[in-house]
């Protein structure tokens, strides 16, 4: 045995570098490595241009951040670059070492805000790096010894002190989120509406909208702070926290800035400008509310917390969707003045949603997760058919359906790595349905150029080039019939192309730090609307008039700004005959808004025509490089070029990088006459270690128990995709003693889940234990699948309106084979088990659960587990009496943030085997028997009536200040009552933690 579990480590290691390319590299191939004097940068094939940037750029970005606190760069790390997650972000983490990992992929909107997006959210994350990294003394020291990880920083640095300070850095040069009027926009919001939080409520234990309030917050508030107090204290704040430098974060900031923490946060709140607008817009009589235009104030519809966005106006009314509630609504034209809403269809992950001018078909962005990584998929809804097409292909985004004649085309941004193109498709139907897409045009985009928004230009279900007197139908269906906002670095212009992606007349904003978003058409006064902003302005309308528009000429356009700010802004833009609709976005929630259209006065802007666009295709080798001197010659003196310096990756070089922990987690078997147990081995060292990406984890465990006088050790691994599509993970332990070799334990575990339809999901659990010592040993096996149909969604926005039903079968099949007295503990065979829950959120939310045989029958969505003890069948009812979302700080405790509480009556009832009952097998075919003895009063059957207050909160210091720590407190009134005997009066208190 000793030589099977040395083949097994060995094994391990042999493969590891096939085990590697997992997590958010699958199926990326083989992979390279480029080293800098900082960065080891890790990438596949197809991320070689951006990692060519990042050679050249990394180090001098580096040492900007590291410079601006003043201070000199420490530490070493590898640098990670995927282009299989379509889902943009990045992160720096010290777990169980420092390692930074980009996603190589377009920006989503919120981030549309660098000239270079790569290399300025690079910026973002290498700060974190470094102002993880200012330890001293001691805090050095135990990292050192015990790994990255481990350090004093954990009891001081919030998440919203670090996204602060990284905002801070990426807005350094005039750009980033702190000088985007669209990223402060929840700041100013706050402030107009008097909802302007305290310092403690912001520091990332929220969970409700916005839930990231704490990145914008806390990055102006650092802002104030450098401005004025300089950014050498603010190095010195940074340093102290790391280092732990004073009992609390409150008593730091005393002493280093001279003022109580409370007294700074109240100054820069009444230093931060907003214009002075009316909070409620509604109410001063500015616009009115969308589902209700006679209402005084917000409706219901709009005073939810619904996060409304994505508005469609059409020949057959208004669509939009509701990001929350996870759904696509429509309001027919005949009831726009009515706002009476119904939803069209519920779709999980949605995104953004964009309609054809006649209402015929919709486009769909999504995220899925059936993928080995996250994907941005396109879905296309046909609401004359009520029939769904998706896309087969991923990494398409911001679409857009135009009809000419009688045929459809899509539009959108196909993107891959940093690579980005204009993509358009013909629509092709067969007996009027849907059923493929064909390729018409593809044209690329350069570097740091994106398409923020889409549109076709119709009028009356027309292209408007049919207006056009042309000779040939070709020709006729060449003009400009698509138009959209393009980003260059930080420039934006409005283009326009035909069906052949050809740019035919181009706008170029020319207005300093103006940005565009959210564009559409309006057909009724030939005119594209949009979403803008101005420096130090709100999100504004802007206007452009289309007059006699003809093939490449433009010469007669007009563009405007309605210049009034308005509380909310004015996102999402369409017009109707009379009125604008828009959606607002407010410091709570989305509000669904709409203005007369003769009471805006617009302002004309400058514009600049460009009619001259080349329809070379830029050469992508030239447009990869960034022309940066000072970083080039960085690079050069490590004395090779990118090509040169490139080389195949080695998973050898992290293998025994990771973290050190001075105790044990093994548990071996421990047998006697009577009974079999898992004993613990306390004493021990736990060595930890992840690769670059985290993708694969791996530890090596040793221990020693006293009481057995026997040492043991243990190799852990785990690995699979970024999603829950394939996970897979075993350990290996062994126990020794003076006397040799004392027994193994072997386990194997692999899974795989994956969503099916609307809300339906499949699951497979397969679990093998091996054990083996010198007088038995055992071959354990267990296959679980589990299938759930639902139909369970939201109705709006609100935390528990939920509906519909949700039914869950688990089938076990055990297997058995060994050699000792354990064959009475395993049974070869199977078992079975269902779970049936249905909510319905009126006129309480409520939800009613059965459970027949072994499966829970807690939903943390709604309330907590409750009496698991009954493992043959349950059943219940929870109403929710009474709810509040809170999410503030706790006075005089503001260590802890209150999130929400509830009052909720239950009634519940169970019923348990009894002992000659639990080993049986195939627990569902003993179903005579069990009814047998309920008859004769032999089951335990119980039911209890009870009222329960339940209170969350979430540490609020430190690295705990993140809503995944939430904790329950809980205390249970009720009355139980047995079989045959008097109901007695019940108390509980408790507490759930999250850890």
């Amino acid at each position: 045995m000793k030589k099977t579990t040395v083949f097994f480590i060995i094994f391990y290691f042999i493969f590891f570098e096939m085990f590697s390319q997992q997590g958010i590299l699958w199926n990326s191939g083989k992979l390279y490595t480029v080293s800098t004097s900082w960065f080891d940068i890790i990438y596949p094939e197809e991320c070689k241009e951006s990692a060519k940037i990042l050679y050249q750029n990394a180090d001098r970005i580096y040492k900007e951040v590291a410079d601006s606190y003043g201070l000199e760069p420490s530490v070493r790390m590898p640098l990670v670059l995927t282009a299989k997650v379509e889902l943009f972000n990045a992160y720096y983490t010290n777990g169980y070492y420092n390692h930074i990992v980009l996603y190589d992929t377009a920006a989503i909107d919120s981030l549309e805000v660098f000239s270079e997006e790569l290399l300025s959210t690079f910026r973002h994350e290498v700060t974190h790096a470094f102002t993880f990294n200012m330890k001293k003394n001691l805090n050095y020291l135990l990292g050192e010894t015990f790994g990255d990880p481990i350090g004093l920083y954990g009891t001081m640095i919030t998440p919203g002190w670090a996204e602060g300070a990284a905002v801070n850095s990426e807005s350094s040069f005039g750009e980033g989120r702190l000088n985007s009027e669209y990223a402060k926009h929840i700041v100013k919001q706050a402030k107009i509406e008097g909802n302007f939080p305290s310092y403690h409520d912001c520091q990332g234990a929220s969970e409700a909208y916005p839930a990231a309030d704490f990145y914008s917050f806390n990055a102006a508030f650092d802002h104030w702070l450098i401005e004025n107090f300089g950014m050498e204290k603010y190095s010195q704040m940074w340093s102290c926290m790391v280092n732990a430098g004073a009992l609390t974060l409150s008593i730091a900031f005393k002493n280093i800035y001279g003022i109580k923490l409370k007294e700074a946060w109240a100054a820069f709140k009444e230093d931060y400008q907003v214009p002075q607008l009316a909070a409620n817009p509604v109410e001063a009589g500015l616009v009115k509310d969308l589902f209700l235009p006679s209402a005084k104030s917000y409706s219901k519809l709009n005073n939810y917390g619904a996060s409304y966005t994505s508005l469609n106006y059409t020949d057959k009314g208004l669509f939009y969707i509701d990001t929350v509630a996870d759904a696509l609504y429509f309001i027919p034209l005949e009831e726009i003045e009515k706002g009476k809403a119904k939803k069209l269809l519920t779709f999980k992950n949605i995104a953004d949603a964009r309609a054809s001018k006649d209402g015929r078909f919709i486009v769909l962005t999504y995220y899925s997760l059936n993928y080995a990584n996250i994907k941005i998929k396109t879905a296309i809804y046909d609401t004359s058919k009520k029939s769904l097409f998706r896309l087969d292909e991923t990494g398409i985004k911001n679409g857009a359906v135009v009809k000419i004649d009688d045929d459809y085309y899509l539009a959108a941004q196909k993107f891959h790595s940093q690579n980005k193109a204009l993509c358009i498709k013909k629509l092709i139907l067969k007996n009027n349905h849907l059923y493929k897409t064909e390729e018409l045009a593809k044209q690329e985009l350069g570097l740091n150029e994106s398409i923020i928004s889409i549109c076709g230009i119709e009028k009356n279900g027309r292209s408007l080039a049919h207006e056009q007197e042309l000779a040939q139908e070709q020709e006729d269906k060449l003009q400009q019939v698509l138009v959209f906002i393009k980003k260059e670095g930080l420039n934006y212009s409005i283009q326009f192309c035909n069906l052949q992606g050809k740019v035919t007349s181009a706008y170029k904003i020319q207005e300093k730090g103006m940005v565009l978003r959210d564009l559409s058409y309006d057909s009724g006064k030939d005119q594209l609307l949009f979403s803008c902003t101005r420096p130090g302005s709100m999100p504004q309308l802007g206007s452009l008039e289309l007059r006699n528009l003809g093939p490449g000429s433009l010469e007669r356009g007009l563009l405007k700004v309605w210049q009034e700010n308005i509380s909310g802004g004015i996102f999402t833009p369409v017009a109707g005959k009379e009125s604008l609709f828009y959606t607002g976005r407010f410091s709570d929630q989305n509000r669904l808004l709409k203005k007369d259209l003769q009471q805006i006065e617009y302002t004309n802007l400058i514009f600049e025509e460009n009619a001259e666009i080349s329809s070379e295709e830029p050469d992508r080798e030239d447009r990869k490089i960034i022309e940066n001197p000072e970083g080039i010659e960085e690079a050069e003196e490590i004395g090779k070029t990118f090509e040169e310096a490139s080389e195949k990756y080695s998973p050898w070089k992290y293998v025994f990088r990771g973290c050190f922990i001075p105790f044990s987690s093994i548990t071996m078997p421990y047998r006697t006459k009577l009974v079999s147990i898992e004993a613990p081995y306390f004493f021990g060292t736990t060595f930890i270690t992840k690769n670059p990406w985290d993708a694969s984890e791996s530890s090596f465990v040793t221990g020693y128990s006293f009481d057995r006088k026997s040492f043991a050790t243990k190799f852990s691994y785990s690995n699979g995709t970024y999603t829950s599509l394939f996970k897979y993970a075993f350990d290996i332990s062994a126990e020794f003693s003076k006397k040799g070799f004392v027994q193994n334990k072997d386990t194997l575990t692999l899974a795989s889940g994956f969503n099916v339809g609307k809300y339906s999901s499949l699951a497979f659990i397969n679990t093998a234990l091996f054990n083996y010592n010198k007088v038995e040993s055992d071959i354990y096996s267990s296959l679980q699948s589990q299938i759930t149909f639902s139909t369970v969604h939201y109705t709006n926005a609100k935390k528990y309106a939920k509906s519909g039903i949700n039914l869950t079968g688990i089938c076990y099949y055990n297997y058995w084979g060994g050699t000792g007295s354990n064959k009475a503990l395993y049974k070869n065979g199977g078992e079975a088990g269902f779970l049936l829950t249905a909510y319905c959120p009126f006129p309480l939310p409520s939800r009613f659960y059965a459970s027949l045989f072994l499966l829970p029958t807690a939903d943390t969505a709604l309330t907590d587990a409750v009496f698991p003890e009954y493992d043959m069948f349950s059943c219940g009812l929870e109403s929710i009496l009474y709810y509040k979302d809170v999410q503030k700080a706790i006075p005089f405790m503001p260590f802890l943030l209150l999130n929400d509480f509830r009052l909720t009556f239950d009634f519940y009832t169970g019923i348990a085997y009894t002992s000659d009952l639990y080993s049986q097998n195939w627990k569902i075919t003993k179903m005579d028997q069990y009814l047998e003895k309920i008859k004769k009063g032999e089951l335990n059957f119980s039911y209890i009536p009870y009222l329960k207050f339940t209170m969350g909160f979430t540490p609020n210091f430190g690295q705990l200040a993140n809503s995944s720590y939430k904790e329950l407190f809980c205390v249970k009134v009720g009355i139980k009552g047995l079989a045959e005997k008097k109901p007695e009066l019940i108390g509980e208190l408790g507490i759930s933690m999250g850890f």
